[in-house]
């Protein structure tokens, strides 16, 4: 697989960022039973879940969609940042009952965490953890596809596989691609077919990856 440069003349700001929402969040075979576990958060075994997933998975999307779905709820996102008292104490408040329910998120187990607090470690041990894999081709597919229908653009099918198995599978990797072939397009007043988008990745890739 090339690596791609970035066009550094091609801005990343074509449109207004999109809510993060359940209802906006693709779902596939290697995530749906993820999602369906936080929206069913009323019935958890407990007030705290521990969300963990690489960056691109949609932990932080999912956190925010989770957020807006109870104002009794409370998300901290990316846990492995944070002051190990002051984490302690948001745990400790979903476990007395000030808050309903408490989603942290992390792009890594604790297990392998150095962390000091004895409390905090036993604490984390035992919170329930969920695991977004990585994105499969259904739904690299799809995020693409809405990439470009958020630019406005609906693009056929061999496109969209096409630009899956030309580039990273990563969803920020395919974000920069679409922004950047959409303000291609735009600036040749062209279409955005198969053999246009070969052409642009083929003259943007690194010689060194070919």
């Amino acid at each position: 697989m090339a690596t791609l440069k970035t066009p550094q003349q091609i801005p990343f700001d074509l449109s207004p960022a999109k809510a993060m929402s359940f209802e906006r969040f693709l779902t596939s075979d290697c995530n749906e039973k993820v999602v369906a576990h936080l929206q069913d958060w009323r019935n958890w075994p407990a007030p705290i879940l521990l969300l963990i997933g690489n960056s691109g998975t949609g932990k932080t999307h999912l956190a925010t969609a989770f957020a807006a779905s109870s104002s009794q709820s409370c998300v901290l996102d990316n846990i492995e940042d944070m002051e190990e008292t002051e984490l302690f104490a948001h745990m400790n408040r979903a476990l007395t009952g000030e808050v309903n329910v408490l989603l942290l998120t992390a792009k890594t187990h604790p297990e392998g965490w150095t962390i000091a607090l004895p409390d905090l470690r036993s604490r984390l041990k035992n919170t329930p953890v969920l695991e977004l894999s990585e994105p499969d081709d259904v739904l690299l597919e799809g995020i693409t596809r809405q990439l470009f229908e958020d630019l406005g653009r609906a693009v056929s099918k061999d496109v969209v596989t096409y630009i899956v198995s030309r580039t990273a599978r990563t969803v920020p990797a395919l974000q920069s691609l679409v922004q950047n072939l959409e303000m291609q397009a735009q600036s040749d007043k062209a279409d955005m077919t198969k053999v246009y988008v070969s052409r642009h990745i083929n003259r943007w890739e690194e010689p060194e990856f070919l």
